[in-house]
């Protein structure tokens, strides 16, 4: 150790309150090696004088909530500045764990959430009927509604980033941009379980590297980016496999599908007041994609080519319905046949295993 002196400066002061007291000390302090010395060693004379965190200050019940040290460039090399913060105001978990944990890496996982957003085309609306004029044609575009999403934010210590923070593309385990494929439990202050395919991980920063207390750490930071609801299946329609039912899937016999377990009277009343008895009537809104099979061509039975809609000689100027091999479902010109709304369901993301970050948001 080179560290000749400290000197305390006394023209830093605070802020007072009725209910909170926040300090501010600062010193200097002088070391004739400073190729030697480092903010480390003079963190560890400081501590030697009782300045360190979690330390009270000498005039006050307020205690030190951080300690910084950095070189003073505008002065002798050797000369080093160091704050301490002093306060008796509430702690936020950062500062609880700063505290409580010498060492970085042993620092639990800090977690923030906000809402966002989001434009959203529903496939029905909240009575699962299908989104068509009195003709029963589709309408072109369907309506656009806004829902939210819930962005929860994450930081952890690691000694260095781990593999299931990238991408597919840059580590096979990675979880970077891939959805749960099985529900996943959130604690902290949220305690909540979301559904199978409603959580997207998002990698977003890496830290420079980082020292404190003498541990090497890089601070890792992601999201999980979550899309959450219900629909009502439309009349008559099938729970077919890809259906779920508070986060579970539906899994149905082709035998089941056909003859169907399907929701045959919608009211507002049954939605509203019964909620709990159609609950395996919903459909989970996540991140995989939901839309009309409807469109301008049709495939031809026989010979599998395209065929477009015709009212008369003339081609139609709007999407009809298909059937769910791609069909003419109805004769346009027929006034007692009606096309039957039927939804394509397609995933979009990669699903993955979530196990790696678990402990990490549980």
């Amino acid at each position: 150790m080179a560290i000749l002196w400290i000197k305390e400066l006394f023209r830093y002061t605070g802020k007072f309150s009725l209910q909170q007291e926040d300090l501010t000390r600062v010193f200097h302090i002088y070391s004739d090696a400073i190729d030697e010395d480092d903010p480390t060693d003079v963190r560890a004379a400081l501590e030697a004088t009782g300045v360190s965190r979690g330390a009270t200050h000498p005039k006050s019940t307020a205690w030190c909530r951080e300690v910084s040290v950095n070189p003073n460039a505008d002065r002798d090399k050797g000369l080093f500045v160091a704050t301490a913060s002093y306060s008796n105001g509430p702690l936020s978990q950062r500062e609880e764990d700063k505290i409580a944990f010498r060492n970085p890496l042993d620092r639990p996982t800090i977690m923030e959430g906000n809402r966002v957003a989001q434009v959203y085309v529903p496939p029905v609306d909240r009575y699962g009927k299908a989104y068509q004029n009195a003709a029963n044609v589709p309408l072109d575009p369907p309506p656009a509604i806004e829902i939210s999403r819930l962005q929860l934010s994450f930081r952890k210590n690691f000694d260095n980033v781990p593999d299931w923070w990238f991408s597919r593309a840059t580590s096979w385990t990675g979880l970077g941009d891939c959805i749960n494929e099985s529900s996943i439990f959130v604690g902290h202050s949220l305690q909540r379980v979301f559904p199978r395919r409603s959580a997207r991980l998002i990698p977003i920063s890496i830290s420079e590297q980082l020292t404190e207390n003498d541990y090497s750490f890089v601070e890792v930071r992601w999201m999980l980016d979550i899309i959450t609801g219900y629909r009502i299946l439309r009349l008559g329609e099938v729970a077919g496999p890809e259906a779920e039912v508070d986060g579970e899937t539906v899994v149905m016999s082709l035998d089941e599908q056909k003859s169907g377990d399907t929701w045959t009277d919608v009211t507002a009343e049954h939605f509203i007041d019964s909620f709990a008895d159609v609950g395996k009537y919903r459909r989970a809104i996540n991140w995989d994609t939901e839309f009309a099979n409807v469109g301008m061509d049709y495939l031809d039975a026989g010979t599998d080519d395209l065929v477009p809609f015709m009212f008369g000689n003339r081609r139609v100027s709007t999407p009809q319905w298909l059937s769910p091999e791609g069909g003419n479902t109805v004769e346009l010109n027929s006034d007692t046949e009606k096309p039957e709304p039927n939804y394509i369901y397609r995933g979009n993301y990669p699903l993955a295993d979530f196990a790696p970050i678990e402990v990490l948001v549980g």
